[in-house]
């Protein structure tokens, strides 16, 4: 019988996409719900994003790193 390997952690690069999702997300329902400018936070996100995948720096990546998540491909 086969033993199954641990669950690997989430790296950097996972959680980077996945606080970016979440924060849009937040940010379109309340642009919906409650003022328009919530929008302001997605094309904050959106920017960083487009930045960090170019320069391979970005401050939510900095943070996670000194948090102890592992690095994945794009930040090595």
């Amino acid at each position: 019988m086969r033993r199954r390997s641990p669950r690997p952690r989430m790296n950097v690069d996972r959680l980077m996409v996945l606080a970016a999702g979440v924060a849009v997300f937040f940010s379109m329902m309340l642009a919906r719900f409650e003022s328009p400018w919530w929008s302001l936070i997605a094309v904050v996100v959106s920017l960083d994003q487009m930045q960090a995948a170019f320069t391979r720096r970005s401050p939510l990546a900095y943070v996670l790193r000194k948090t102890g998540a592992p690095l994945g491909q794009a930040y090595r």
